[in-house]
């Protein structure tokens, strides 16, 4: 219960423990917990917790994608807790009938689980009724599931009740109850930050900050990010850098199903404080959802010029790139020529026409630095081919869910430099361009181990020449066919990992050299 409560980070030591678990119990994995491997499990946990973090951000743009990864899970709680979120990714857009329907297809689920499995699923049905105005069915329905929970000592579910009637509580106008009902929950499991951070929020309304402040740090540590996130804002109005009657009106419109009117109140009280950052974003997001893609854009790309945090800044950039690939719909394939070895030969590469890849975005890598563009595609976990051109050089990376699998640059075309600096071949034997950053040796047999070994190092090395690249043009087309890289040989680099050590290497080599680093 702790991932439908939106809790990320204990679901990520959870899925630590589940993992090695995993490992150890072997051929009777999948009869357990519904996965034959450790690797399935973290690839599919991987997708749903960086949607639910999406979500709790109100960035359901990312969300969707990810949480569809997941709906097909053979393990039953996996699966209704996508449906979950799902369903509330769908309603947090003003997509109803969707949002129902999943919820619908989660109850189905939960019937099979147990009681309090179907008891967090009324708690989504109850939102689901006040977001169309049918508040006192949905509070009927929270009211019959207490005594219940309350019976099964169920806190996780029992908590989340409560908290699901203090939102609607203060949808509906009744202030004075919504604080009691989120009281409650925090009474019954005082580790969830939730209810704090809503106490925190109203007490923000009433005029309060020193209380709002006082309410957050009672919060049992380390913060989780929503924390730090609304201590922030909350030091912010206090030294009057946001004034109090901007942010206690933000306090009911940023949870809002984003409409015209929504969208045209945070613009005046943006306006009154351009400093007020977060609420830009939550603005930018909000038109982003309307379909005003323009206005989007200049929102995201007016608060990238900013100095932000690390967190807001990702989110920022994340809208931008979204808003981007919505106004970009089509790249020209005639420009995105397969990287050239430098026998001038050309290298078979990819075919972007018969791949059918499902969508591209392009933009300038003036504005988005490649370990940024690398840093969105990893953490939205998309698959497909990144091509980087600058001058009348190309580069490639393929990724598969947001893992690094190939990549090729000027300097480092293919694996077969990489199997010559090793010394586990010559320059004179024959080597075949096959795919992106891969190359066969055909009249040499070589071990699938030296072959990763080299694999790896061109990922890194090519990578290593990119990440310097601070102009010119990208285009990402998601879906798109990277190659034929034998099975027993292929592997993944984490994209993260890869792009730090680049970055340290570029520092280590500009300051040996005297240079400033690129911006």
């Amino acid at each position: 219960m702790i991932l439908a409560r939106g809790e990320v980070r204990e679901g990520k030591a959870f899925a630590n423990n589940v993992a090695l678990g995993i490992e150890q119990i072997g051929q009777r994995a999948e009869e357990a917990v519904g996965f034959a491997s450790r690797r399935t499990f973290q690839e599919v946990i991987g997708a749903l917790l960086t949607g639910i973090e999406a979500i709790t951000r109100t960035d359901a743009a990312t969300a969707k994608p990810l949480l569809e990864q997941v709906t097909g899970s053979t393990s039953p709680v996996m699966r209704w807790v996508t449906l979950w979120w799902r369903s509330r990714a769908f309603a947090m857009v003003g997509q109803q009938e969707q949002g129902e329907d999943l919820g619908a297809d989660a109850m189905e689920v939960a019937r099979e689980l147990g009681e309090t499995f179907v008891g967090a699923t009324h708690c989504l049905f109850a939102e689901l009724e006040a977001l169309e105005g049918v508040v006192e069915p949905a509070l009927d329905r929270l009211q019959r599931q207490i005594p219940l929970l309350e019976q099964l000592g169920d806190k996780y579910v029992l908590s989340l009740v409560w908290m699901a009637r203090a939102r609607i509580l203060t949808g509906a106008g009744m202030e004075q109850e919504s604080i009691a009902a989120a009281d409650q929950a925090r009474v019954i499991d005082p580790r969830w930050a939730d209810p704090w951070i809503f106490l925190s929020r109203r007490a923000v309304k009433q005029g309060d900050l020193e209380g709002a402040a006082r309410t957050l740090e009672a919060v049992q540590p380390p913060f989780p990010g929503a924390v730090v996130r609304e201590l922030k804002i909350l030091r912010q109005a206090a030294d009057g850098e946001i004034p109090l009657w901007v942010l206690a009106e933000f306090q009911d419109l940023r949870d809002q199903v984003p409409s015209e009117e929504t969208a045209a109140q945070l613009q005046v009280l943006t306006s009154y404080s351009p400093c007020f950052t977060y609420g830009r974003e939550v603005l930018g997001w909000k038109l982003l959802y309307l379909g005003q893609v323009a206005a989007a854009e200049r929102c995201f790309s007016a608060l990238l010029e900013e100095d932000l945090d690390p967190d807001l800044r990702a989110s920022v950039r994340m809208g931008h790139q979204y808003a981007s690939m919505e106004r970009h719909r089509t790249c020209p394939t005639t420009e995105l020529a397969p990287v050239q070895p430098k026998d001038e030969t050309p290298a078979p590469g990819v075919d972007l026409e018969s791949s059918k890849p499902q969508g591209a975005f392009v933009g300038s890598l003036e504005l988005f630095a490649v370990p940024d563009l690398l840093e969105f595609l990893r953490a939205s976990r998309r698959t497909g081919l990144l091509v980087l051109k600058k001058d009348n050089k190309t580069g490639s990376v393929c990724l598969e869910h947001g893992a690094l699998t190939a990549a090729s640059s000027p300097s480092y075309s293919h694996v077969g430099g990489r199997l010559l600096q090793m010394g586990v071949i010559t320059g004179e034997q024959q080597l075949e361009p096959d795919t992106i950053g891969w190359a066969n040796a055909p009249d040499v047999e070589l071990p699938a181990d030296v072959l990763r070994r080299a694999l790896d190092s061109q990922i890194r090395s090519a990578l290593g020449e990119l990440i310097a690249w601070d102009r010119g043009n990208f285009c990402f087309h998601t879906g798109a066919y990277c190659g034929s890289i034998p099975a027993e040989v292929k592997l993944t680099v984490d994209t993260q990992e890869a792009v730090l050590d680049a970055l340290r290497a570029l520092d280590e080599k500009n300051c040996n050299s005297g240079m400033a680093p690129p911006d």
